[in-house]
């Protein structure tokens, strides 16, 4: 589309060709590389559209085929394992030269990608800071990808970038309960965040260190529990300067870390939150908030777990009622959680 495109894709696009998800005015370069999705595996109907200008009969059947209903199989194993970019499969489709028009109608629009904040207005009111792993995995179907995203920031924006790298568009979102208590010195707070999971709790400590500045000598001071977990500590051990500098200080009461890969068998969060269940029970049942963030498919299944089973064993409460007490505490907006697949 670039090569074919005026310009070479530098010139701006008419606005008639711009869907309302496309910012106008807009090159065709910006279009493939901010706005439309060209990286995720291709929809039925895409492909369907690519198959009315294959000049190759060949190439028609094959992408007719995959986005038909006889096609499933195909369609499973070549696309939805396979996981092929647009790019992919044009390449190996050569004869399909599509209108530009036509293939911007039939992209989906690029997903924004949601990143919690890792620092708090009150110690950086003119910056945000974000902590991302840089994402590649190995598809289904054996081949390798990199995370759009992660992969786009670090070349930009990471150590290895050779100059500061391009304006990024941004936007706030809120984050619903998932916020640092009001009474951010007197309310008891237990933070779960192994990974990058524990950045926006360096937000909520940075929140609660600037409160702690001005709060009263007779203002009560709640406990801020801090469990992270990583591989190794001279590794991954995300803002560890910064984190024993506040359990230090007393910003943190109580630093509780987990790493998984430096003794035979592995540690996680979980293990060091099942060590202190009954202090934990105490607070919790005294009213502390309970945060965790992190992976959704299995840490915070486990963790959730392991808060069962701390209270089972340390709260006094029958087993039976310990699942209705944890609801609660999720309606409460006392169990708080931030997670993603």
């Amino acid at each position: 589309a670039l090569a074919a495109a005026p310009g070479g894709g530098e010139e701006d696009l008419a606005p008639e060709l711009l869907l309302p998800h496309v910012r106008h005015p807009c090159t065709v370069r910006a279009a493939l590389a901010h706005f439309c999705d060209v990286s995720s595996a291709p929809r039925k109907t895409l492909l369907r559209v690519l198959a009315e200008h294959a000049a190759d009969p060949a190439d028609k059947h094959r992408l007719l085929h995959l986005s038909s209903r006889g096609g499933k199989d195909a369609y499973s194993a070549d696309i939805t394992q396979g996981q092929p970019s647009l790019l992919q499969v044009l390449t190996q489709h050569p004869s399909v030269k599509p209108p530009l028009a036509e293939l911007l109608d039939s992209l989906p629009p690029l997903a924004p990608r949601l990143y919690s904040l890792a620092c708090a207005p009150a110690e950086f009111p003119d910056a945000v800071h974000v902590a991302f792993s840089v994402v590649s995995f190995t598809t289904p179907g054996g081949h390798p990808k990199a995370g759009v995203a992660t992969n786009w920031l670090d070349r930009t924006h990471g150590p290895q970038a050779k100059a500061p790298g391009p304006a990024l568009p941004v936007f706030l979102k809120g984050a619903g309960h998932f916020h640092p208590p009001e009474d951010v010195v007197g309310a008891d707070m237990i933070m779960v965040g192994p990974g990058t999971g524990v950045s926006p709790f360096r937000g909520f400590l940075q929140a609660r260190r600037a409160a702690l500045e001005g709060a009263g000598a007779d203002q009560r001071r709640g406990q801020a529990w801090l469990f992270f977990g990583c591989r190794r500590r001279d590794e991954d051990y995300l803002y560890r300067e910064e984190f024993e500098t506040m359990a230090a200080e007393g910003t943190i009461t109580n630093l509780q870390t987990a790493f998984s890969r430096e003794q035979d068998e592995k540690v996680y969060v979980t293990h060091r939150m099942l060590e202190h269940g009954k202090e934990l029970s105490a607070l919790i049942m005294g009213g502390a908030y309970f945060f965790v963030c992190g992976d959704g498919a299995h840490m915070a299944k486990d963790v959730n777990k392991a808060l069962v089973a701390i209270l089972e064993e340390h709260s006094g409460l029958k087993e039976k009622d310990v699942s209705a007490f944890v609801r609660n505490m999720t309606q409460q907006g006392k169990y708080v959680r931030d997670i993603w697949a």
